[in-house]
């Protein structure tokens, strides 16, 4: 009987070491098949991110575009404006032309008046001690004083109108000179508003031009980062195919094994029987038959909301809150894409920057962990936000340790011994955290189970505990940072 128990033993240890083995290798395969469906539920939302992106450049750019066809129309009767000012302008130059030679004609002409009024006084001058009246007792007889009368008088009229011509141009050579000043005036005044137009409208329709090159280049960006992302997933496929092929042949392959080593097993249980039997018929004795009975697996019966020992060491710093809306960095730079500030895309950065400034003796600002996410590579293109390669490359950058993983029960246990958690959170509890993609930071586990957070978004979700699922079913994955 002890030569058949050892038997057996040896065989159900053999089988079971198979089946451990299988077990062990099919978990490995399965866990890696999983962790490359993660990468891709990940580059796909990223993906879905980048098209959000493009559909939003293709909005911008048909707005975009309306106005530049509206600038054109302007354009188009600001041209009408400028032809008509044109001819005003044409209109103008040649009144102009015509009262500068009618001024010219006037100058020449009172030049002429004021010679032939200086002949005349310089005339009168000479003669001015034979006045009138001498000249007029000087007459011989009645005829000859007559004809003298008359010949003062038509002297003293030609002086007379002399003079009132002289008058006569002095004015109308005030009014063409006060005319053509005005002319001149209203000429250099539309010459200046023609160009002041066309200067504004052309700097209205570069501006719209630029704007439609900058949401091109964003557009370009982000089509190109999709191809990229495309690009990972369609080798993480392939990646995954050959991983399950080969979890296939294995498993195919071990399956062979399992049943050779039962009908092996068969064999010597039929062998071992047959000298039971043999045994039993020649002694008089019998033995107790050993029952044996296989292990059972452990059943986890506690509730969804897991609640820790009493005797737990929660983070025992004081919490350092940011929230990347406020400024002074909410506005601040971060990606590059047309909503490229911290407080659209800096909730990875914001979170870092918390943990930092609670478990280290330095205080890190939003601002300074954006730069930092910058300078190092961490940044997505246009406003896809944070890589997660952030967090390990921060904590290391800052002397502490950081592992990432999906799994609850670490997390708790992190959780009620003092470690600070940053939780990637998608929107599948209707937006509960997010409408795309987030970064929060898991400060702590109450008594009863209940998760405290830091949302960088959110002072309100900052102010109250959540329950295991509210933070567990849209988490993608978390990172584990201690001491």
């Amino acid at each position: 009987m002890k030569f058949f128990n050892r038997k057996r033993a040896i065989a159900l240890a053999l089988a079971g070491s198979i089946m451990f083995s299988a077990v062990t290798v099919m978990a490995t395969e399965l866990e890696q098949i999983e962790a490359k469906q993660g990468e891709i539920q990940g580059a796909n939302e990223l993906i879905q991110n980048q098209r959000y992106q493009i559909e939003q450049a293709n909005q911008d750019l048909n707005y975009a575009f309306d106005s530049l066809e509206r600038l054109n129309e302007e354009a188009k009767a600001l041209k009408d404006e400028i032809d008509a000012l044109q001819a005003e302008i044409d209109r103008l130059e040649k009144s102009i032309a015509d009262n500068e030679k009618k001024k010219q004609e006037l100058e020449v002409k009172l030049e002429g008046q004021i010679d032939l009024f200086k002949k005349r006084l310089a005339v009168m001058y000479k003669n001015r001690n034979s006045g009138y009246i001498s000249v007029l007792l000087s007459s011989d007889n009645v005829d000859d004083f007559l004809s003298k009368l008359t010949t003062m008088k038509s002297v003293a009229e030609y002086d007379k109108k002399l003079i009132e011509d002289m008058k006569n141009t002095k004015k109308l050579l005030d009014k063409v000179s006060i005319s053509l000043k005005g002319e001149k005036a209203t000429r250099d005044e539309a010459m200046a508003n023609y160009k002041v137009k066309e200067a504004q409208l052309m700097d209205k329709i570069n501006d719209q031009r630029d704007l439609i090159a900058i949401i091109q280049n964003n557009k370009d960006l982000a089509a190109n980062e999709i191809n990229r992302l495309e690009g990972i997933v369609s080798n993480l496929n392939s990646e995954i195919a050959d991983l399950q092929t080969q979890l296939k042949e294995r498993l195919e392959r071990e399956e062979a094994e399992r049943k050779a080593a039962e009908e092996a097993e068969r064999a010597r249980a039929a062998e071992a029987e047959a000298e039971r039997l043999r045994l039993a018929a020649a002694e008089s004795t019998t033995e107790a038959l050993v029952n044996e009975t296989a292990g059972l697996s452990s059943i986890d019966t506690s509730s969804r909301n897991y609640v820790p020992q009493t005797n737990f060491k929660p983070f025992d710093g004081n919490i350092v809150y940011y929230n990347q809306r406020e400024e002074p960095w909410g506005s601040a730079s971060y990606g590059n894409g047309w909503l490229g500030t911290i407080a659209a895309n800096g909730c990875g950065p914001t979170s870092m920057a918390m943990v930092l400034s609670s478990m280290t003796d330095t205080t890190v600002s939003p601002i300074e962990m954006a730069n930092f996410a910058t300078n190092n590579g961490h940044v997505m293109p246009g406003d896809g936000g944070s890589y997660w390669s952030l967090f390990p490359g921060a904590a290391s950058a800052y002397g502490l340790s950081c592992v990432q993983t999906s799994n609850r029960a670490q997390i708790i246990e992190a959780l009620s011994n003092g470690a600070l958690v940053i939780a990637s959170q998608n929107n599948a509890l209707g937006n509960y955290w997010t409408y795309g993609g987030h970064f929060i930071v898991l400060t702590g586990i109450t008594s009863s189970g209940n998760i405290t957070v830091a949302d960088p978004w959110s002072r309100g979700h900052s102010a109250v505990s959540h329950t295991q699922d509210q933070v567990f079913i849209p988490m993608r994955s978390a990172w584990i940072i201690n001491k």
